[in-house]
């Protein structure tokens, strides 16, 4: 039995739909009792305790957090939001305390702070002694993942991962740019581009189940999860003009680059390389058959 934390949201959603899909005894955790989910209130100790008691998992992807209000006006303020990042925290706090099983935790490129050009190599998880300033957000996930590793007694898998793209979700920048190009409308990216990386949710959602599956877990292990190469914004929104068959130019100059080392994904997960330009091709068919 695998649990899911955040069953109502954009991944630990599509983790338990893939898991149906393959057989995969489930029970989806949320906040609110929404398609068939366990409610539980993760920051409450008591609530948690109660529900792992009762539903006793093999294992436990977490997924779950508090998310702050992103306006279109304030993309950054989020991403500077203490008191999510302490809420968030605190739910995994009650979960190791209670749970006597592995537990995978959905963590964030953004606690390397740093892009590939400026390390002259694709940053490695080892490379998260380097403590993030960039954002509560990336702050947040790095103290957490450090709680984690100080508390782990049934084992903890990290999975870095990069921001996440594909349907049903409907904004953010790969989104936006391919809906842009299919109805024939100009792209224009703001100043100051991140650092940036991305992965088709059904990559990720996989990603995580994989780890789940695991033989014997490690007390302890961070691992990169992603695509190979080297990743920018501007690179990303080329490549949807590409497909889409519009010219685009990017304005900017000096954009961030940022590339993972996926020794340990292919190694511990036995995952093969999977091409990014396919899954763009085939995120772009799904706003087609939405939009048109």
């Amino acid at each position: 039995m695998i649990l899911v934390t955040g069953a109502s949201g954009y991944l630990g959603g599509r983790i338990v739909e893939e898991c149906k899909k393959s057989n995969i005894l489930v029970t989806g955790v949320s906040l609110k009792n929404k398609k068939n989910n366990v409610k539980c209130n993760l920051l409450n100790y008591e609530d948690v305790k109660c529900m792992l008691n009762d539903i006793k998992p093999k294992s436990i992807i977490h997924c779950a957090a508090s998310v702050p209000k992103i306006t279109k006006d304030n993309i950054e303020g989020g991403y500077q939001d203490k008191k999510s990042a302490k809420r968030n925290y605190l739910m995994t706090l009650n979960l190791i305390d209670n749970a006597k099983c592995p537990i995978i935790f959905t963590s964030s490129m953004t606690v390397y702070d740093v892009g590939s050009d400026e390390l002259g190599r694709a940053v490695q998880e080892e490379d998260a002694d380097i403590k993030p300033t960039n954002s509560e957000y990336a702050i947040g996930k790095w103290l957490t993942e450090s709680m984690l590793e100080e508390k782990s007694q049934y084992g903890v898998v990290v999975l870095r991962l990069p921001g996440l793209f594909g349907m049903p979700r409907f904004d953010g920048v790969m989104y936006n740019a391919a809906k842009a190009f299919i109805l024939g409308k100009s792209f224009t990216l703001n100043e100051p581009l991140p650092l940036w990386s991305t992965m088709e949710v059904g990559d990720a959602a996989r990603a995580c189940i994989k780890t789940a599956q695991v033989k014997y877990f490690p007390r302890y292990k961070v691992v990169n999860v992603g695509y190979n190469g080297k990743f920018s914004i501007d690179y990303a929104i080329s490549l949807i003009a590409e497909i889409c068959n519009t010219s685009w130019k990017c304005e900017i100059v000096n954009i961030p680059v940022f590339e993972m080392d996926l020794s340990a994904y292919k190694k511990f997960l036995k995952i093969d390389s999977i091409d990014f330009k396919n899954r763009v091709r085939c995120f772009i068919q799904e706003i087609k058959s939405e939009i048109l």
